[in-house]
């Protein structure tokens, strides 16, 4: 006799925040500036943060949510959905290249490896992750229900360890790119983030959600970050400990690891005390259609890339009027998409 699985609604804060990071990552993506001083993006890069933590750590979260105890076929069927996805990002990049008058060469590789996910043009590379990730969460899924899980994590965490030691980008000289995101260390987010989901779903996170930590844990956290932060300002001259390697993005080094933790409860401590009403306007949309968004901005990118390549015009008005267009465009894009069909949507 199957156990019942608990059903469980959409939850408008965590499509806010995917949203929230979509956005950021689409501003990113755009390259338009916020200002220095009161930017929340350059803020949280100094931080040795960016969006990309958050964003795995809660698509992972909403695929426990969306998959777990479903047939896995299901789950491979979306998995090879996203790997479409991502054949029409290359394809989309493989035409700009072209329309901007690139190498051959930089076609025949996009257009014969990319597809073997042996190559990755720049942007190109979250989509095959994502793609890999899904063919292994009924894995992820098995060890969670065999009471496993505390293995699954280990194992994940050790993955990502080995990772510190060794490079991944070895092929570069080979014409060949794995990508900008190292995949065994940033499956250590994804990784974690499904186990947080399933233990939602199953209702174990009672205490993580009521976010009661200890005054010492919050006065350690709140430490990091600050220590981070004055890091990031100055330097960190003389800290051989606080060495580049440590908070590289690519390989996600282990004082990103920290600090991502950190804000992870932070967040959560933050969402604990948001009402399950909460909205979050358009960003509930964009974090409900997260894949719909991702492949459409990607498009926004070619577009605007070309257009500076052949125009030369890249003034602070054309970069925030392409920011507004492409956040109306990809919104309007979502309502349809969300009136079209009321299924839920998971990246």
């Amino acid at each position: 006799m199957h156990r019942h699985q608990p059903t469980v609604k959409r939850d408008s804060r965590i499509d806010g925040l995917r949203g929230l990071l979509i956005l950021l990552m689409v501003n990113s993506h755009l390259g338009v500036k916020f200002p220095e001083v009161i930017g929340f993006r350059n803020f949280i890069y100094k931080l040795f943060l960016s969006e990309a933590e958050g964003f795995y750590f809660l698509s992972g979260f909403t695929v426990a949510i969306a998959y777990f105890g479903t047939p896995e076929s299901r789950v491979i069927r979306r998995a090879f959905f996203i790997y479409t996805a991502h054949l029409i990002c290359l394809l989309s990049y493989a035409a700009r290249v072209y329309g901007s008058g690139g190498e051959s060469g930089e076609i025949f590789r996009t257009v014969v490896f990319g597809p073997l996910l042996l190559y990755m043009p720049n942007l190109r590379d979250l989509l095959p992750l994502y793609f890999v990730y899904f063919l292994l969460t009924p894995f992820m899924f098995r060890a969670l229900k065999s009471g496993r899980a505390l293995i699954l994590l280990a194992v994940s965490f050790a993955i990502w360890g080995a990772t510190q030691f060794f490079p991944h980008n070895w092929l570069f000289e080979k014409k060949l790119l794995f990508g900008y995101f190292n995949p065994f260390s940033w499956q250590l987010p994804f990784v974690f983030g499904v186990y947080f989901g399933w233990a939602a779903r199953e209702r174990r996170l009672g205490h993580f959600a009521r976010a009661r930590a200890s005054a010492l844990v919050w006065t350690l956290l709140i430490t990091v970050l600050a220590l981070l932060l004055a890091v990031r300002l100055y330097d960190g001259t003389g800290l051989e400990w606080l060495r580049a390697e440590n908070w590289s993005k690519p390989s996600l080094g282990p004082l990103r690891v920290v600090n991502a933790f950190c804000l992870f409860l932070l967040t959560a401590f933050l969402v604990s005390k948001l009402s399950v009403r909460t909205r979050f306007g358009p960003l509930d949309l964009w974090g409900r259609r997260a894949l719909l968004v991702f492949v459409l901005h990607t498009f926004a990118v070619d577009l605007f890339s070309v257009f500076q390549e052949t125009t030369g015009r890249y003034s602070a008005m054309s970069q925030w009027g392409l920011f507004g267009g492409t956040f109306l465009v990809l919104t309007a894009a979502a309502w349809i998409r969300e009136r079209g069909r009321s299924a839920p949507e998971q990246l």
